[in-house]
């Protein structure tokens, strides 16, 4: 019962937080803590406990809250947890980056990234988890294999276009690998298979060219990357992506404090 009653809970909380009825929130949200039994239901009431406390500190203590619990039952192998600890883990990061802590709020961050890297890219919100991600990683300084100024601009440019299909490819592989040992070269490959599907425009295509090579470079030592990738007859990935998500803006109302409902 007391899941069911949690659940039930913050959805009426929602309801009151997007009606902006920010006290009513906090009421019900609360009674959800007060009712949680599990490890699982005390780590959700927390998460939405958090969006809606009026201090910093408050918010910081029940996000913390929120993970420590999530944890618990991540221990316990109990599967519903797996596809929430991204968000969790992004809400501790702004609550630790609101504080002033970039050094833990991009350790947060980095762990919101490892348990995204589960998840299937066509998961629900995941292009938003990756973009949240993303930016967060670059408030705190958080300097990625194959980081460059080539790089940066190349994503921007497809910010700028809204071409949201390589967007959300791109995005992809650059946040779920981050922290793992093989991302730069995991990355690198990405662009180059980006650039043979052949779906962006020559602008695009020029500062890929340019960014796959500084990224080959700094990671491989050799920025001879595009002559070397073979594109496929088939439909590729990207291909696939470019189509698939035309529509849906991954960036949103995306900022490293975004609020995301879980």
């Amino acid at each position: 019962m007391s899941t069911e009653l949690v659940a039930e809970l913050c959805e009426q909380g929602l309801a009151a937080e997007t009606a902006d009825q920010l006290e009513e929130a906090r009421v019900l949200y609360a009674r959800a803590w007060d009712n949680a039994e599990h490890a699982f239901d005390r780590s959700v009431a927390a998460h939405y406990r958090a969006r809606v406390v009026q201090s910093a500190e408050e918010r910081l203590a029940w996000a913390r809250t929120s993970v420590e619990c999530a944890a618990q039952v991540a221990e316990e192998n109990d599967e519903r947890i797996y596809p929430l600890l991204p968000t969790l883990h992004i809400t501790s990061a702004a609550a630790l980056y609101e504080v002033g802590d970039r050094e833990g709020a991009r350790e947060q961050y980095l762990a919101a990234a490892r348990a995204l890297r589960v998840l299937d890219d066509s998961a629900p919100q995941a292009a938003l988890l990756q973009s949240v991600i993303y930016e967060g990683l670059k408030a705190t300084g958080y300097v990625a294999p194959g980081s460059c100024r080539e790089v940066d601009d190349f994503i921007e440019l497809l910010q700028r276009d809204n071409a949201l299909g390589p967007l959300a490819y791109v995005l992809a592989t650059r946040v779920t690998g981050c922290g793992t040992a093989d991302h730069g070269a995991e990355f690198v490959l990405a662009l180059r298979e980006l650039h043979d599907a052949g779906v962006l425009s020559d602008v695009q295509q020029s500062a890929l060219r340019s960014a796959v090579e500084a990224a080959q470079t700094l990671v491989l030592g050799d920025p001879h990357a595009v002559a070397g990738a073979s594109a496929s007859d088939e439909t590729t990935p990207v291909q696939t992506v470019a189509e698939s998500t035309k529509g849906d803006d991954p960036f949103g109302d995306g900022s490293p404090n975004v609020a995301l409902r879980i």
